[in-house]
C-alpha cells in the first residue's frame, strides 16, 4: 500500500486516496459548505473544528473548550453553528474566543454530550447525544432546535445516536442506534417538525461493524460508515446493500460528498479504538480520504439560520 491509492477489495475501478497529511482522533462530522467552497470537520476528542481548502489541501482549525460534535455553515460568512457537549452555539472564526450560545438545555444529563446532526428544509437543527462516560449506556436522545419552535425531544433510550439524517424527499428520518447495530426509519413531516412509525431499517452484526455517519446520493440511497469493519456501504432504500468499499483504517466514522455538483466523495476515519497488536497494521488509521470512481453524486444539504438580536450584533464586522 502506498499514500497515494488503495485499492477497493470490492471494486476494481475504484480507489481510496489519502486527503490531508493530518491524522485525526475521531475525525467527525462532514459537511460540505457550497457557499464558502471547503469541507468542514470536527475532530471531537481533540476539540477541534477543522476547515479545509479542497484546492490547496490546506486546512485550518480552531480549539474549544469541549469536545465538538458537529459544525453547519450559516447564511454569514465566518459564522458556523456548532454543537458541542453543553449545547449549540454560534461560533465567529473572526472572533474565536466568544461564543454565543443558542441553548444549553440538551442534553440535560452533564455526562452525556452532543454527537451527531442534520439540518432539515425548514431550517430546524435536528441532533443527538450520548453518555460521554459509559458509551453503551441508553442515554441517547434525539432532539430538534429552531429558533421559531425552541428544543424538542423526540426520542429516547438509545446508545450512541448518529445521523439522523432526512431523504432527499423528506419523507422519512433515518437515526443510528450505533452500538446496537442499528439504523431505524421514521415517518418524517418536515411541516410539523415530527417523526413517527420507529422501525428497524437494518441492523448489523458485530462483524459487519457498527453504522456512524451516513450521507444520500442523488439516486436516494443511503451511504453508511462503518466502525471496526473498515468499511462503507451504500444501501438501497429497501434496505438491500448495494456496495461495499473497504479503506485502510478499522474505524469509519463518516462521509459526504463535496466539490461541484458534489460528485467528490470523502470519507473521515479514527485512530483510536484499535488494538494494541493491530496498530501497525493500519498506518493511515485516523486519515481523511477520498473516494474515487464512486460512480454516483451528492444531494447539496441545507444551511443553519438562526436569527437574533444577539446573533446580529455578534456577527458586527464594527466589534
Amino acid at each position: 500500500m502506498t499514500h497515494s491509492e488503495q485499492n477497493s477489495k470490492n471494486m476494481n475501478d475504484t480507489v481510496c486516496t489519502p486527503y490531508i497529511n493530518k491524522v485525526f482522533t475521531l475525525g467527525e462530522g462532514l459537511v460540505w459548505d457550497a457557499n464558502d467552497q471547503s469541507i468542514l470537520m470536527t475532530d471531537i476528542l481533540k476539540k477541534l473544528f477543522v476547515k479545509i481548502n479542497p484546492k490547496t489541501r490546506t486546512y485550518e482549525s480552531w480549539s474549544f473548550q469541549e469536545p465538538i460534535g458537529w459544525v453547519f455553515p450559516t447564511k454569514t460568512k465566518n459564522i458556523y453553528l456548532v454543537g458541542l457537549q453543553s449545547g449549540i452555539a454560534l461560533f465567529n472564526t473572526h472572533y474565536p474566543k466568544n461564543l454565543n450560545w443558542i441553548d444549553k438545555s440538551f442534553p440535560e444529563k452533564k455526562y452525556c454530550r452532543l454527537n451527531d446532526a442534520c439540518i432539515d428544509s425548514h431550517a430546524r437543527i435536528w441532533y443527538g447525544s450520548m453518555n460521554n462516560v459509559d458509551n453503551s449506556a441508553k442515554d441517547g436522545e434525539v432532539a430538534s432546535y429552531s429558533t421559531g419552535e425552541g428544543l424538542k425531544i423526540h426520542d429516547r433510550g438509545f446508545s450512541v445516536v448518529n445521523g439522523p439524517l432526512i431523504s432527499p424527499d423528506e419523507k422519512f428520518m433515518y437515526i443510528n442506534d450505533t452500538l446496537e447495530g442499528i439504523i431505524y426509519r421514521y415517518d418524517f413531516s418536515v411541516n410539523h417538525g415530527t417523526i413517527k412509525n420507529k422501525q428497524i431499517f437494518s441492523k448489523f452484526s458485530p462483524t459487519h461493524g457498527f453504522p456512524d455517519g451516513m450521507c444520500f446520493d442523488k439516486e436516494n440511497n443511503l451511504w453508511v460508515a462503518m466502525w471496526g469493519s473498515g468499511c462503507i456501504m451504500r444501501i438501497h432504500p429497501n434496505g438491500n446493500i448495494l456496495k461495499k468499499i473497504h479503506l485502510p483504517a478499522p474505524n469509519i466514522t463518516n462521509i459526504c460528498f463535496f466539490g461541484k455538483d458534489n460528485k467528490n466523495l470523502l470519507v473521515s476515519s479514527a485512530s483510536i479504538g484499535i488494538k494494541k497488536d493491530e496498530i501497525n497494521k493500519y498506518p493511515f488509521a485516523g486519515y481523511l480520504f477520498e473516494i474515487k470512481n464512486h460512480d454516483t453524486q451528492g444531494i447539496p444539504t441545507h444551511t443553519a439560520s438562526i436569527n437574533n438580536d444577539t446573533f446580529d450584533i455578534y456577527c458586527s464586522p464594527n466589534i
